[in-house]
């Protein structure tokens, strides 16, 4: 095989394993980007063709073992990409080759964000913004972006909060601009930066500045989900939750229930009903003066609970949170300590995706136990702020 038929079979094995990708075939992806690795080894000398080939079927590998949820078979991928985009750059210094390489650098600075890895996700950041630094190309902004809501996301992660709030303001107000102007898909990255900003503030008593940034966050999902941006359907989902936080520490309890509601219609599920359930029992937590400033007194939070846990189904795993929600209702609007811990020392039959959903619901039951019995042991008046005659739900 000469060197034209090699070239013309790797792009070949490249354009089907994106096809494949796309149709969501992921082992066949795989198949024919390890086909083109074969073939870009069996090469019996390098070139500058090979060097590109070998970057994008390894960073396109990347993608498909981050869709299979291998995140270290992703990293391993992204590092081979680097190391060719890095070769390439050391032949040819153009702002091209710096911004190939810049790209490799921010997506495994997005990888190691997600995965809390602080050290390489910060180098791969910062060299990102170095590389890009003086560009005028139009992709340029788009990688700063990535980087600094990498940079935010790790800082976020440490607990840094002054750091995180400044870069992921700079990245969301670059994203928004960009994304209104002329790059629409920076709307999910706009969302995540966002979602993250509005926590910190929720978490500093800002409920004036977090507000506006979670409405603000509501709108860009919306668009990202109505222009048909990938996974655009949770992030709505996400910056529904986050506004609802930022409504109940404004004192727009039913507005906050409203947003909570619209969520579960979208996509009921555990996520949605885990939101839910936090919500109310947040709520329960309140006086009832305070439930009537926000216009959702105490029995309509506990009869919308009950709600919530008449939605999931008793089979299967669902099966599983139905009872953890009923013993979250049994603790808060009965005052049932007995039947949360029974609830809590119960086993459970878990494991896969679920298991961290399960393990934050468990998580919050011990909260409310918690909560109930300093209310039990240091207010008197706890028992009338309780629903008088709880009913246990369906």
């Amino acid at each position: 095989m000469n060197s034209d038929q090699r070239n013309a079979s790797l792009k070949d094995l490249i354009r089907r394993a994106r096809q494949a990708q796309q149709s969501r075939d992921l082992r066949d992806a795989l198949s024919f980007l390890d086909q083109a690795g074969a073939l870009v080894h069996s090469a019996p000398e390098p070139s500058t063709e090979l060097s590109d080939a070998e970057c994008a079927i390894a960073a396109d590998k990347s993608v498909v073992l981050q869709m299979l949820r291998d995140s270290r078979g992703a990293d391993r991928e992204l590092q081979r990409a680097e190391d060719a985009a890095r070769r390439l750059l050391e032949a040819d210094a153009s702002d091209g080759r710096r911004l190939a390489l810049a790209t490799i650098l921010a997506n495994r600075a997005a990888l190691h964000a997600r995965e809390r890895m602080q050290r390489i996700g910060h180098a791969c950041a910062t060299e990102v913004l170095a590389l890009i630094d003086g560009s005028a190309d139009g992709r340029a902004n788009l990688l700063r972006v990535s980087a600094l809501q990498a940079i935010g996301t790790l800082h976020f992660e440490a607990g840094e909060r002054a750091n995180a709030k400044l870069r992921l303001r700079e990245a969301i107000d670059l994203g928004s601009e960009l994304a209104t102007e002329s790059a629409p898909g920076m709307l999910p990255q706009v969302v995540d930066a966002s979602a993250r900003l509005v926590q910190l503030l929720r978490a500093d008593g800002a409920a004036e500045d977090a507000l506006p940034l979670a409405e603000r966050t509501l709108r860009l999902a919306t668009a990202a989900y109505e222009a048909g941006a990938p996974a655009a359907r949770d992030l709505v989902l996400s910056a529904q939750v986050q506004l609802a936080g930022a409504l109940v520490d404004s004192g727009r309890f039913a507005d906050a229930e409203d947003e909570i509601w619209k969520a579960i219609e979208i996509a009921p599920g555990p996520a949605t009903w885990i939101a839910g359930a936090d919500l109310y029992c947040a709520l329960l937590r309140r006086d009832e003066p305070a439930l009537e400033a926000g216009n959702l007194p105490r029995h309509e939070v506990a009869e919308s609970l009950g709600e919530i846990v008449s939605q999931v189904p008793d089979e299967g795993s669902n099966a599983e949170l139905r009872r953890l929600l009923r013993a979250r209702y049994a603790v808060m609007v009965d005052r049932r300590a007995d039947l949360g811990k029974q609830a809590l020392t119960a086993k459970v039959s878990i494991s896969g995706e679920l298991l961290q959903l399960f393990t934050r619901v468990m998580a919050a039951l011990q909260s409310d136990l918690q909560w109930l019995q300093a209310t039990e042991a240091g207010d008197e008046g706890a028992e009338s702020s309780a629903v008088d005659g709880g009913r246990e739900p369906k």
